[in-house]
């Protein structure tokens, strides 16, 4: 595996850990989010890291599955990841998800994150 693909199954594996319970709900979404991090929800509403954080703490415990999960480099230290996420609810909400993730000191984190609503995936 060269670089870019032990790159790629990182930045996949930091993003699905994003939606693991325990950690969304730990301090390691501190390290994983940048201090400008910055998010617009599928109401379009924008969200600060803290704003972020503080919500993720009083989350109710939620089971999610992705599919089509893709990295793209965009430059040696600045990724674009796209999925589509299921948040296993009543009723099962579905949403298209993009992040932006950059390498800062040897650490990835996410500075940027979108998720849009949808009926099904394509």
């Amino acid at each position: 595996m060269h670089h870019t693909d032990a790159t790629e199954q990182h930045l996949q594996e930091l993003e699905l850990c994003l939606l693991q319970p325990d950690i969304r709900t730990s301090k390691r979404v501190e390290e994983l989010l940048a201090e400008d991090f910055i998010e617009v929800s599928s109401t379009g509403s924008t969200h600060t890291r803290q704003e972020i954080i503080n919500a993720l703490q009083s989350e109710p415990t939620t089971r999610w599955t992705t599919s089509q999960l893709k990295v793209r480099m965009i430059a040696p230290d600045v990724a674009l990841v796209t999925f589509n996420a299921r948040r296993h609810s009543e009723p099962p909400v579905l949403s298209v998800r993009s992040s932006i993730w950059r390498q800062r000191d040897g650490q990835w984190q996410m500075c940027f994150h979108q998720g849009t609503l949808t009926q099904n995936f394509h």
